[in-house]
């Protein structure tokens, strides 16, 4: 399962490759030797960073999101 989630997220050659710096790739490939449940931990915790940081603060003001609410909203009643 380490190789496929490897192959499919970590490897430059994939076109799903998510975005690690270099420090992070070159410890999971030492670690893809003899994989573990904690093999991708610092690879997690770098996404989930860069979601917190980055892509979920723009998300939060994309027309995309802005038109869901929008969407979503109650309708207000003229009493």
């Amino acid at each position: 399962k380490a190789r496929l989630i490897y192959e499919d997220y970590v490897s430059i050659l994939s076109p799903k490759e998510v975005s690690l710096d270099s420090r992070v790739r070159e410890g999971i490939n030492r670690k893809m030797q003899e994989p573990s449940p904690h093999t991708f931990d610092d690879a997690q915790l770098q996404i989930y960073t860069l979601m917190h940081r980055d892509s979920y603060p723009r998300f939060l003001t994309s027309p995309t999101y802005r038109s869901l609410l929008l969407q979503g909203a109650p309708q207000s009643s003229e009493a």
